[in-house]
């Protein structure tokens, strides 16, 4: 995957998500659930109940990117992962 792929394909949710793998040692999807939240206070009730979905649905997206790995049930970055980072940090 390009420099320009990688580009096309960040979003902030996708960032949000890899902010809190890297953040965390290989977490599982109950911690990223929790992080989420944690960093979305905000939301309402209704999205809340969601989040747990939503991230399922990022997870899925991350892996087939190939940004994050599963080794059972905890996720990482792979080497794509940490470049979308970068590309996240300085087009900020």
């Amino acid at each position: 995957m390009n420099d320009a792929m990688i580009r096309r394909h960040l979003s902030g949710t996708r960032v949000l998500l890899l902010d809190i793998i890297d953040a965390e040692d290989t977490p599982d999807r109950e911690q990223l659930v929790l992080r989420w939240l944690k960093r979305r206070p905000a939301v309402s009730e209704r999205v809340a109940a969601r989040v747990p979905q939503m991230i399922d649905q990022l997870l899925w997206e991350v892996e087939n990117l190939e940004w994050v790995k599963r080794v059972g049930a905890r996720y990482s970055l792979t080497a794509l992962g940490e470049r979308a980072r970068g590309f996240a940090r300085a087009d900020r």
